[in-house]
């Protein structure tokens, strides 16, 4: 019952936010030469998508674009690998209220942030990134589904990280590269 409720709530939470953006105009991704900070949203259950978060910020901090991530832990209880390093923070179920609404430090401080870009790179079905990402003042907007909330939709076959962030890195590449020539 509880999981319904906060289910209805997010969903709610989420369709407002689209009324509303049909309402803006929002400025689409250009170029990295542009991007000055990008955020990523991930599940950091698993230990190696951890790691791979890690590369991935190298890789933006490379292009001279600073990141941050923030994962969500879909339980109560933090992993003993789950702790917050540079660039990267997590919030866990106990940090969600009654309604399902994230209700934390980190959450907060990671939606005010001006990013570029927000990319979801979560390999689970869960609300909770989209209600993150809606509340993102985010220019350009990647993910997996929901393509009235997402700017770039990207349908992968397999669920793996590592094969989500390489489409990711080739598609940012792409409309940069697209964008620079003109």
């Amino acid at each position: 019952m509880r999981k319904t409720i906060q289910s209805f709530f997010l969903k709610t939470s989420i369709f407002k936010f689209l009324n509303k953006k049909n309402r803006f105009v929002f400025k689409p991704f250009r170029t990295f030469s542009k991007t000055k900070k990008i955020g990523i949203i991930f599940n950091a259950y698993k230990k190696e998508n951890i790691e791979l978060i890690r590369h991935f910020i190298e890789y933006f901090k490379a292009k001279g674009v600073s990141s941050e991530a923030l994962g969500f832990i879909n339980q109560n209880k933090m992993k003993d690998f789950n702790l917050a390093s540079l660039n990267i923070d997590y919030f866990n179920l106990k940090d969600c209220n009654f309604l399902g609404y994230p209700n934390s430090d980190n959450v907060n401080n990671f939606t005010s942030e001006k990013f570029d870009i927000i990319i979801n790179l979560s390999d689970e079905e869960n609300l909770m990134y989209d209600y993150i990402v809606s509340r993102s003042s985010a220019r350009f907007r990647i993910g997996k589904s929901n393509i009235n909330l997402y700017d770039l939709v990207l349908n992968l076959k397999t669920n793996e990280l590592k094969d989500y962030i390489t489409e990711v890195i080739f598609y940012l590449d792409l409309i940069s590269k697209n964008n620079e020539s003109q």
